[in-house]
This record gives structure tokens, C-alpha cells and sequence, in this order.
């Protein structure tokens, strides 16, 4: 572990501001210390918002029922379970690219190349990013709790500030042969990690 992973490690992810103060960049809500961009939703950055609203759409088109009434996650077999894992990787640091945004199919600060959107739900849903970013996406689904349905997770990850520490946005939902079932507005977890 290096110095500098040792020193985030032990910093604490959470802290108290029962005087109202904190870093900069940081805002006091119900006594913690949270990024500022993350206290409010209506404060919030625009592209997690918008990517995760737009995949939301995308896989409920893809989960119709089959003739047989059973609900197929996108990208998973026959009852199977799917996870795209972070993409792109976390190795990828879109706050290092220009304008503080990865670049897709870029060999530089922040680049990657294209074919890690090239998984089997990725492409199911019909989701190919080829446009500067600020977040990382993923893509988790299974079978859900009622026979013959698919529940999903999708989550959006931002580390704008490159100090280790992520932000998470995530919706999720779940459909079976009666029809959708979506969790109510956005998740927002402004101090998870996810190395």
C-alpha cells in the first residue's frame, strides 16, 4: 500500500460538522460533511442523472416477457445473472483526461479503448458510449423476487475531485410478466467507495 493509499485509508469517510463547518468543496447536511454537489439532487451533475434515466428506458424496453411469461435479463442466459463490472475500469481516472472527462477510444490521460462497452448486456440493452465522460457505469441484473423476473441495478461512479473518494448514483427496479416495477426517483451515495 502507498503512502498516499495509506493516508486515504485512514482518512474517515464520514465526518461530523456539529459547528456547521467543512473542507471546502463540502456542505453540512443532518451533521455530516458531504460533497457539496451531492447534498442536493437538484444540485447534482447532470450526466449520471440523464445516463441512468436513459439506460432505464433502454432495459425496459429489453425486459418483455417471453411467449413463455418469463422475464430474460439482458445479456444473461437462461435464468442466469449479469455484471458489467465498472465501465470503463476504475484504473480508468476521468478526472486525469482532458476537461476533467474520459475519452473513449483515446490513447491518453483518462482514454480507454472502446471495446470494454462490448459486454453482452451492454450491448443487449443497446448502450455503446463513444462521447467524453465524467462517470463510470455499470450494469447488474438477475432474477428477481417473484418467479419468471428480472431485477436490475444500474449505477453511475464519480470520483470529479480524483481524491478516492466515489460518488454512487443508482436506480433500480425489477419486471416480471405483470409488467414493470421501478424503485421510486435516484439513489444517491455521495461518500461510497468503489476501488
Amino acid at each position: 500500500m502507498s503512502s498516499t493509499q495509506a493516508a486515504r485509508s485512514s482518512t474517515p469517510l464520514l465526518r461530523a460538522c456539529d459547528d456547521g463547518t467543512c473542507a471546502a468543496g463540502r456542505v453540512c447536511l443532518d451533521g455530516l460533511c458531504l460533497h457539496r454537489v451531492t447534498a442536493n439532487i437538484t444540485q447534482s451533475p447532470p450526466e449520471p442523472r440523464s445516463f441512468l434515466g436513459a439506460l432505464e428506458h433502454k432495459v425496459w424496453a429489453a425486459l418483455e416477457p417471453g411467449p413463455d411469461g418469463i422475464v430474460r435479463c439482458p445479456g444473461a442466459g437462461e435464468g442466469g445473472s449479469v455484471d458489467t463490472g465498472m465501465t470503463p475500469p476504475s484504473s480508468v481516472r476521468c478526472s486525469r483526461g482532458v476537461a476533467g472527462k474520459c475519452r473513449p477510444g483515446r490513447d491518453e490521460p483518462g482514454g480507454y479503448p472502446m471495446d470494454v462497452w462490448d459486454h453482452p448486456a451492454w450491448a443487449a440493452i443497446g448502450v455503446h458510449v463513444d462521447v467524453p465522460h465524467r462517470f463510470h457505469f455499470r450494469f447488474v441484473a438477475g432474477p428477481g423476487s417473484e418467479t419468471g423476473s428480472c431485477a436490475f441495478t444500474s449505477q453511475a461512479f464519480g470520483d470529479l475531485d480524483d481524491d478516492g473518494v466515489w460518488s454512487t448514483y443508482e436506480r433500480s427496479g425489477m419486471q416480471d410478466a405483470t409488467g414493470p416495477n421501478a424503485a421510486a426517483g435516484l439513489y444517491i451515495d455521495p461518500l461510497r467507495m468503489f476501488e
